[in-house]
């Protein structure tokens, strides 16, 4: 009798994990923000981030809240890994994008058109390079959201390595200031809800010429409006759907609690 009494206690209070994909570019710092993870929410603290090795294969990690449970994916980013992202995706209900913040920071954004522009006019190859790794990360990720099995997924992109980004002076600031990455975070909201607005709209084009229209690729059963979005300041969001951009570091720890309560509220969304 205790037995049964003791299963089914166990049944009523099991957590159904809510699994979380973290993808993005080799090098962007996944790992490094699974340890800030132990860190700010584990019974014990994770590596610091220059002891943490890159990724080989898969990384999981399991983190027990009050009535839920993250179960945390974290996949290498090589172009090999890459390859094999796609088998995660049918089980993932949300999404982790994360890039170098450094590519973002002093981004110029146009308000008419998506643009890679930096403000400088004569760019040096540095800020070359910074918009090329931005534009590929933009690739990688609409491949991503173009997927059957992705293209309704919530999904945060997170600016990591905010410890790293540089002032005017060109030196390393010790420490970024709240509002200033505030204006990185809706400096990149702009930047990625231009790329997605536009997917949306070539895929109304393309949808527009068919008998039956295809839902957009960005299309939502559940929309949250952006004002009401977890840790959006945008309200004029040009993308139906759950997702929001955050700065992080796993250096100072800046911005990870963020990041688990924006799962957190999402997982809640769930199972509601």
């Amino acid at each position: 009798m205790l037995h049964l009494i003791s299963g089914l206690y166990s049944e009523w209070t099991r957590k159904i994990p809510f699994n979380v994909l973290i993808l993005g570019p080799e090098g962007a710092g996944k790992s490094c923000l699974i340890e800030a993870i132990k860190t700010t929410h584990g019974n014990r603290p994770g590596l610091p981030a220059d002891k943490v090795k890159p990724t080989i294969g898969q990384n999981i990690f399991e983190l027990p809240l009050t009535g839920n449970l993250l179960r945390l994916w974290d996949l290498g980013g090589s172009e090999d890994m890459q390859k094999l992202w796609q088998k995660y995706y049918k089980e993932s209900h949300a999404l982790l994008w994360v890039v170098d913040a450094r590519w973002w920071d002093d981004v110029e954004v146009s308000s008419e058109e998506p643009s890679d522009s930096m403000p400088n006019p004569n760019p040096v190859p540095a800020a070359n390079a910074l918009r090329a790794q931005a534009a590929m990360s933009w690739d990688l990720l609409a491949a991503i959201m173009q997927d059957r099995h992705m293209s309704t997924v919530p999904f945060l992109i997170v600016l990591n390595k905010t410890d790293q980004l540089t002032g005017v002076d060109g030196q390393t600031r010790s420490r970024y200031k709240t509002e200033q990455i505030s204006e990185l975070e809706d400096t990149a909201r702009l930047w990625w809800g231009s790329r997605l607005a536009s997917v949306i709209s070539r895929s109304a084009t393309k949808a527009s010429k068919t008998e039956t229209p295809a839902p957009s690729a960005f299309e939502s059963a559940a929309v949250t409006p952006s004002s009401e979005r977890p840790g959006s300041s945008s309200s004029d969001d040009p993308v139906d759907t759950i997702w929001d951009v955050l700065g992080t570091s796993a250096v100072d720890l800046t911005g990870v609690r963020d990041m688990v309560h924006f799962l957190e509220l999402l997982a809640e969304q769930r199972k509601a």
